[in-house]
This record gives C-alpha cells, structure tokens and sequence, in this order.
C-alpha cells in the first residue's frame, strides 16, 4: 500500500469527521443515488422516502434554531416546496434533487464519473480498497486534457502520482507540459506528511518481515497516526515492534529447527551404539569360539606330542604302541628290524 494512497483517504476521512452536518446529509443524499440515479417514478418517490426516514428528519429536529436565510433553511424549505405540490411526476423530483445537490460546496478529491470522490471514501482501509489518489479529481482532470485535446498515453510528471500529474504523450499535442501542470496544480495531491511517510515504512516492513496479521494491524495503526502528526512515535514504537515480532520468531524457528536435529542426531547415537553393540557382542562370541577352538587343538597337540615321546623312548625299556581299538583282530607286527 503506497502512502499517495493511505494520504487520499486520511484527506476524505478528515473532512468526512469535520464537515457541516448539511454537508453531511447531501452526502448521504449522493449515496442513495448509487449505483445509478433514479429513473422512473416510483424510484424517485422510494429513494426520497427512504432519504427522509433515515436522514432528513433526524436533520431536521437536530437543526431546530437555523437561522433564516442560512444554507440549512434554504435546504428545509425546498423541500417544504416541493411537499406543497399537489401533483408531483418525474420532473418534479428530477429538479428537487438537483436543487439539493446545489447545496453541495468543494469537497476534496474532486468527482469521478460525475459522482463526489468523497461518496466511494469507506471507513475501513485495506489492501482491497479504493486507489483515491488514481481517481484525484479525475474527471476535472479529464476535462482539462480535452479541452488541450491531450491524448495517450499517460506519463507521470512528478509526485504525487495522482491524474492532475499524468501527462498524456501524444505528439499531436500542440501544449507543452508546464501548462498542462499549471490548469491542473489546483488538482494535485497535496504533499504528504511525514508521519503518513512512516506508515509506508512500517507497512512495508510487515511484509518484509512476514507478518501474519499485518492486514489487521494496518487499520488500527493508520487510525491512530493520520491527522495526529504528534502520534508519529506511536509509529516508531510499531516499526521496532515488528522488528522484534520478526527476531523473535526467527529465533524461535532456529530453536525448534535446533531441537528437530538434537533428537535426530540422538536418534542416530543410539542406532549407532545398538549396531555397536551387536558387532561387539558378535566379535566376542567369536573370539571365545575360536579360544576354545585353539585351546582344544593345543589339548589335542600335546597329548599327540606326549605321545610320540613315549612312543620313542618307550617305558620301562618297552616301545609303546598306539592302543588298539576294542574288538580288533589282532595285529602281527613284523620283527625283522
């Protein structure tokens, strides 16, 4: 959201807070007329009960002590006139309502599509809403480039970027750019406050920063800084809030993305020393297998060797032989040697 735009609408809501209450029941009065104005009858008469029954009356008894000849007398009474008729048709109601219009004084950002920017100005400001500063006086504006037979398309000439500093860029055009600035500088955005600069910056940083309800804050932020320049540290104050609200959440993400690989590496830890512990345990239990293995063919080697050393020597001047298995036939052993 660009300040040209949140400056527009703090414009309307200041004189839409401050304005006569007469001008405050025409516009009401103009919105009744949305989205189109009355083309029968029967409309006329519904749109100007209604306008009665919701606004006028209560205007009426709040506006008992007028002055004669004042502009809300003036209004009352051409309304009283118009209630004297005694037959009423289109016509009638067609110029009631455009001497009531009359009334209307300058309000800001001009008309656009013949109705008062001031009509479509919502109390609620979001992302979705109207671009006022786009519409700026458009069709003032728009009169003035026909009137210089300027067409094509638009260029901007400075800031604030608003119609009234949209040049067209055709070559046809026999005007040169200072002019076309001079009819329309009665038309251009003012300049913006420095506390309306300072939402741009805070807005921008909710995005920046990812903040999550930053739509919603938006709101109560503009309502407490536009029209109170003295308010521009209540603006500060959110700009080091939000970065904080940023540090805070990055600080808690790397936490839990910390603690997410703590239980993953003790996780592997104890995979690692269970698979650990199956080798070492396997290890073992081979190990002692082969002990025993060894310790068996070192039994077996030495009474083979205890053995051939009595089969040698003999005993008792005897030579040894192997013995015989039970039940063997008897062996003839060849005395020649």
């Amino acid at each position: 959201m660009n300040c040209d735009r949140v400056h527009a609408w703090t414009i309307l809501k200041k004189y839409h807070d401050t304005a006569e209450p007469l001008q405050k029941l025409i516009l009401q009065l103009f919105k009744l007329l949305l989205p189109k104005r009355p083309s029968k009858k029967q409309d006329y008469e519904q749109m100007l009960n209604t306008f009665r029954i919701q606004h006028f009356n209560k205007f009426v008894f709040d506006c008992k002590e007028t002055p004669v000849g004042s502009e809300t007398d003036l209004f009352v009474s051409t309304i009283a006139t118009f209630d004297r008729l005694d037959k009423k048709n289109r016509k009638h109601f067609d110029e009631l309502l455009k001497s009531l219009l009359k009334f209307k004084k300058n309000w800001p950002g001009g008309h656009s599509n013949g109705t008062p920017l001031l009509v479509y100005w919502d109390p609620t400001l979001t992302l979705k809403s109207t671009h006022y500063e786009s519409i700026w006086y458009i069709d003032e504006v728009t009169h003035i480039r026909k009137e210089m037979q300027l067409t094509g398309p638009l260029a901007w000439l400075k800031s604030p970027r608003c119609p009234a500093t949209q040049y067209p860029t055709t070559q046809k055009a026999s005007s040169t750019e200072k002019d076309y600035l001079d009819k329309t500088s009665a038309f251009v955005l003012p300049d913006i406050p420095q506390h309306i600069l300072k939402i741009q910056q805070l807005v921008t940083n909710m995005y920046i920063y990812g903040f999550e309800n930053a739509q919603a804050e938006l709101q109560d932020i503009i309502l407490q800084v536009v029209g109170n320049p003295d308010t521009h540290k209540y603006t500060e104050t959110q700009l080091v809030n939000v970065k904080l609200a940023s540090d805070l959440r990055q600080t808690t993400d790397t936490l839990h993305r910390l603690e997410n690989m703590y239980r993953e590496c003790q996780l592997t830890l104890e995979r690692s020393t269970q698979r650990e512990m199956y080798e070492i345990q396997s290890r073992d239990a081979y190990i002692r297998q082969m002990s025993q293995n060894l310790r068996a063919s070192q039994i077996q080697c030495e009474q083979m060797s205890q053995f051939m050393n009595e089969r040698r020597i003999g005993h008792n001047g005897q030579i040894l032989r192997p013995p015989l298995p039970q039940n063997s036939p008897p062996v003839i052993y060849n005395r020649s040697y």
